[in-house]
C-alpha cells in the first residue's frame, strides 16, 4: 500500500498566478489549437489543490493512531474513523471489539469476543434505538441467522397492536402484550388475564375471572402445571397478603406427603400409603369402625376413631 505523500498541496499560491476561465470557455472547454493561457491553468491546478487540502484536513491517516488509516470530521472533531481492524463513530478512536465501534466517552471495561461486532459505549447510558413506521403491520425487528436459514430467531416490535415478540426458527415463543398487561409464552399470542399467559392451543375460552388472571394456562387438549423439586425437598404454594404465608399447599417427598395450612397452621394432610390426618396430628390409614349398634359401643368407638384422624377432640366420658 502506497505511503501517505509528506509534501503540503500547494501551487500558484500567488494571486497574480491564476485567472477563472469565462463562463463561456467553461461550458466549450479547450478546442484543438487551442493555447490555454498559463493563469488558466495555474487556476485550475490552484484549485485542484485547494481540494486536496481540504481533503486532508477532513479525510486522512490519523498520524496520532497508526491503526486508522481514514477519518472525517463531524463538526470540529473526527466523527468517523477506518482502522485496519476497526471502524469507529464518535469523538474518540475506537478501541474496543473487531467491527464497528460507536463510541462517544470511555468505559473503563472490554467486550466479549462473542458480541464484538458493534459496540456502543457511552460513559452513561447507552443504547441503540430501532425507528419504523408505526402503521399497519409495520415493525422494528432484530433477526438472527446462520448459513442455513435467514431467520433461526427474531425480536421484533408490532407498532399496530403494541407487541414485543419473541422467535425461535420463526416459531412464536414468547409475547409481550399491550404495554405491561400481558407477557405470553409459546406459539399463540396472549389475549386471557392480565399476567402471564402460557398458551400453546386454543381451548375457545374468552375470558377467565378477574381474582384468577395473573397466571392463565391454556391448551386445546389435556393442560397442567408441574412443581418438581428434590426428592428429600418440598414443592409448595404459598398464599400471602400483608404476611407471607396466610396459607400454603405442601408436598413434601419425604414421606410423601400433601399437607394444606391456614395462618401457618396445618389441617389436613394426606400421607403416603392412603393414609390421611386432620389438625396436625399424625395420619392414620382408614379406619374400621367396630362395636354393636344396638348400645353405646359403636358411637364410643367411632369416636375413638375420629379422634384418630384428628377430625374431633374426644371428651366424652
Amino acid at each position: 500500500m502506497a505511503s501517505k505523500p509528506t509534501r503540503t498541496a500547494r501551487w500558484a499560491t500567488d494571486g497574480g498566478a491564476t485567472l477563472e476561465p469565462s463562463g463561456a470557455e467553461k461550458d466549450t472547454g479547450w478546442v484543438p489549437d487551442d493555447r490555454p493561457p498559463a493563469r488558466h491553468m495555474n487556476f485550475l491546478q490552484n484549485t485542484a489543490f485547494q481540494w486536496f487540502d481540504w481533503l486532508n484536513e477532513r479525510i486522512l491517516d490519523d498520524p496520532t493512531d497508526a491503526t486508522t488509516m481514514v477519518r472525517a470530521r463531524l463538526g470540529t472533531t473526527f466523527g468517523l474513523r477506518v482502522g485496519t481492524s476497526i471502524a469507529s463513530i464518535g469523538p474518540l478512536v475506537g478501541d474496543l471489539g473487531d467491527g464497528l465501534h460507536i463510541k462517544n466517552t470511555d468505559v473503563a471495561g472490554g467486550v466479549d469476543a462473542g458480541g464484538d461486532n458493534l459496540v456502543i459505549e457511552e460513559d452513561g447510558n447507552a443504547g441503540l434505538t430501532i425507528l419504523s413506521g408505526n402503521g399497519g403491520a409495520e415493525f422494528g425487528s432484530i433477526f438472527f441467522a446462520d448459513a442455513d436459514d435467514t431467520d433461526v430467531g427474531s425480536i421484533r416490535y408490532l407498532h399496530l397492536n403494541n407487541r414485543m415478540e419473541f422467535t425461535v426458527n420463526a416459531n412464536l415463543q414468547l409475547t409481550l402484550a399491550d404495554g405491561l398487561t400481558k407477557v405470553g409464552i409459546g406459539t399463540f399470542v396472549p389475549d386471557l388475564g392480565r399476567g402471564l399467559h402460557i398458551k400453546l392451543g386454543d381451548n375457545g375460552i374468552a375470558t377467565v375471572e378477574p381474582e384468577a388472571e395473573e397466571l392463565v394456562l391454556e391448551n386445546s387438549a389435556d393442560c397442567g402445571m408441574t412443581i418438581a423439586s428434590g426428592s428429600t425437598s418440598l414443592g409448595v404454594i404459598y398464599f400471602a397478603d400483608l404476611d407471607a404465608d396466610v396459607g400454603r399447599i405442601e408436598y413434601a417427598h419425604t414421606g410423601d406427603r400433601m399437607s394444606f395450612f391456614a395462618n401457618t397452621i396445618k389441617l389436613f394432610e394426606i400421607g403416603g400409603s392412603s393414609t390421611l390426618g386432620f389438625y396436625g396430628v399424625t395420619t392414620v390409614a382408614r379406619q374400621d369402625i367396630t362395636g354393636s349398634r344396638g348400645g353405646n359401643a359403636a358411637l364410643a368407638d367411632l369416636l375413638t376413631k375420629l379422634a384418630l384422624t384428628g377430625l374431633i377432640t374426644d371428651s366424652t366420658t
